[in-house]
């Protein structure tokens, strides 16, 4: 696996990681996540909240891998392919470590983008999605 890093220049030769490149995937697969997160919850600020909640408190050595899990497994709830570019990131811990800072900070800054225009079109019948809500809630700590 570290092979299919080197070569995708996610690590780089010197063994340094490629933080332009992860930034790169991280910010292409952000945006549409954010998008369908907004839409699917219909702008719930509690759930979304949450969502942000999992993905700062899980960013610790400890929990990385299974919050790579979580955000690959929230892709294919709401429908969403999960890039192949991703898909090797957690088989370094510091390429892991670096992507899930990336991931979340291109989240936020998406959800930034997206409230106002999409708040303003709340009423206008988006696509509800409980079992998302719910099993935000579930997997919430604390």
């Amino acid at each position: 696996m570290k092979n299919e890093l080197l070569d995708k220049g996610i690590i780089l030769p010197s063994g340094e990681i490629g933080k332009d490149k992860i930034n790169l995937v991280a910010g292409a697969i952000t945006q549409p996540f954010a998008e369908m997160v907004w839409v699917t919850t219909g702008g719930d600020m509690e759930t979304i909240n949450r969502l942000t909640d999992i993905l700062v408190t899980m960013n610790t050595p400890a929990d990385q891998g299974k919050l790579f899990k979580i955000i690959k497994m929230l892709y294919g709830l709401m429908g969403l392919p999960f890039s192949g570019e991703a898909e090797p990131m957690d088989a370094d811990p510091a390429v892991l470590e670096y992507f899930i800072f990336s991931f979340t900070a291109d989240f936020l800054s998406a959800l930034g983008g997206l409230h106002i225009p999409i708040a303003a079109r709340r009423g206008s019948g988006a696509l509800q999605c409980p079992p998302l809500s719910a099993t935000l809630r579930r997997l919430h700590v604390g």
